[in-house]
């Protein structure tokens, strides 16, 4: 983690540490233990002004201008859906899938394996990870879908390595996200993103069910995939129609989503009265990491 900090300040952000406020956004279900030992690394090793550890989630509505609402995270290794209620990330109803945007990527690399492509550098990962950005969608019917691009070739696209080398692309480009709807593709067992929103919700006190029925906010890379908002609104429609039918389904998918975390901190961080909740250098050399808990619980 040190390593990683030093690049940041040095090599990424070109700022003097002990001049620096550190805004982290973490997971919501971060041990206390990774907080602490970041804090005793930012101040003891790089002697930064202070500190702030905020939930993802939380600066994800932020950026949406909430302070309640339940936000859908697709990162790069998990995704989550996390209830937020004024501000808080509701630790006990937070729901984790292994589906994420790396899994999604494997998913594809298996795929194009099986047509005679083979991906596997790091920097051929790279390019799969493009590919997934720039041409994968989600159809709002995956059987009929398989029916147009094996019955008539609709869908393909003639892609441009970075070499010059061109690749046909058809099904791949659906059968890889379409996972998110039906991991048993991929030989997971777990729930699809629709299963995971609707257990947090549930997990949730009945009065505020609605409240986020009515507040889905996406966030992550992996939520920009075209027709997975229109996909999940029918999906979810369909759910609840049958057990909720007074309940309406609202999804906010903000144009840059996948970086709501990022602009969400850079509003809370510019906010005036924060300044009493930032954990600043005196308070730790006072207090030591324990302060961390008392702070960013």
């Amino acid at each position: 983690m040190e390593k990683l900090w030093h690049h940041v300040f040095y090599r990424e952000l070109h700022v003097p540490p002990e001049n620096s406020k550190v805004m982290h956004a973490v997971h919501p279900l971060l041990p206390p233990n990774y907080k602490e030992r970041m804090a005793e690394i930012l101040f003891e090793s790089f002697a930064i002004e202070s500190l702030y550890i905020a939930k993802s989630p939380a600066l994800v509505l932020h950026a949406s201008g909430r302070t309640s609402g339940i936000v859908w995270e697709n990162g790069s290794c998990c995704s989550y859906a996390a209830p937020v209620y004024e501000g808080f990330p509701l630790k006990h109803a937070t729901v984790t899938s292994p589906i994420s945007g790396n899994m999604l990527t494997e998913r594809l690399q298996s795929l194009f394996f099986k047509t005679g492509y083979s991906f596997t550098t790091p920097f051929e990962l790279d390019v799969l990870d493009q590919i997934k950005k720039e041409i994968c969608y989600i159809p709002q019917d995956y059987e009929q879908e398989l029916e147009k691009t094996a019955g008539y070739g609709e869908g393909k696209v003639n892609y441009t390595l970075p070499d010059g080398q061109h690749i046909l692309i058809g099904e791949e480009r659906f059968q890889c996200p379409e996972v998110l709807f039906r991991p048993e593709l991929a030989g997971l067992k777990c729930g699809n993103i629709v299963d995971t929103i609707c257990k947090s919700i549930d997990l949730c006190d009945h009065e505020y069910r609605s409240l986020f029925f009515n507040n889905i906010v996406f966030s992550g890379g992996s939520s920009m995939i075209t027709g997975l908002v229109d996909r999940f609104t029918k999906e979810i429609t369909k759910r609840i129609k049958v057990n909720r039918p007074d309940v309406t389904a609202r999804v906010d998918a903000m144009s840059k989503r996948q970086y709501a975390a990022w602009a969400g901190g850079s509003i809370l961080a510019s906010l005036p009265n924060l300044k009493g909740f930032w954990l600043s250098r005196d308070e730790y050399d006072d207090s030591g990491s324990t302060r961390v808990k008392y702070k960013f619980f």
